[in-house]
């Protein structure tokens, strides 16, 4: 991913030089373009290497997943998602027209168990709707925190109960992208419940 990184800021120093080669041929740059390029090439340089030599410099690969949703009819669909967003806007980011969030994730997480033993009550509605019902892969399921009660209440709510896999069923728009994620398989079933008006 780095070497990617320090090929395209090289590829835009190429370009530069290359354009202002080729405009001082036709004798037709001003000093204060010439300096501009000058000073682009100079930037891009530092770029190059800075991100080749630093290696906390995250790239696109350190924050990104690649996670692949599965529709009802079984067409798969592996798009990139940032460590930090839910399935849901996941999906939204990419037009992906099978998973639906008819209440916008609700305000996220309703609440956040401590220690096991008790939860901590969050600002923001939670999940107000199961529109963006999915069915995770069994091998991701130990790495996902448990669903909260206001997850379980709506999923206990689909209005066709036999898309429901015990265990394996989530709301998308309560799932947030982590690292471990990378390849995820989320499989979109063709149901969900929605008291929105």
């Amino acid at each position: 991913a780095r070497s990617h990184d320090v090929n395209m800021a090289s590829a835009i120093v190429r370009s530069i030089r290359t354009r202002l080669s080729t405009v001082a041929r036709a004798g037709a740059v001003s000093s204060s373009w010439k300096q501009r390029a000058v000073h682009t090439c100079k930037a891009a340089s530092a770029i190059r290497v800075q991100v080749g030599d630093d290696p906390n410099v995250p790239t696109v690969d350190d924050v990104s997943v690649n996670i692949t949703f599965v529709n009802y009819n079984g067409i798969r669909t592996t798009v990139r998602g940032r460590v930090g967003q839910s399935l849901l806007e996941v999906a939204q980011q990419h037009d992906y027209e099978f998973l639906d969030g008819a209440c916008g994730g609700g305000g996220g997480t309703y609440a956040i168990k401590q220690d096991g033993l008790w939860t901590e009550d969050q600002y923001g509605e939670g999940a107000a709707c199961s529109f963006c019902h999915v069915i995770i892969a069994p091998d991701l399921a130990p790495i996902l925190p448990e669903p909260l009660r206001d997850e379980s209440l709506r999923l206990g709510l689909l209005e066709d109960p036999s898309s429901k896999v015990e265990g394996l069923s989530r709301l998308g728009c309560q799932i947030k992208v982590t690292k471990d994620m990378e390849g995820m398989v989320v499989h979109c079933p063709d149901s969900g419940y929605s008291d929105i008006p």
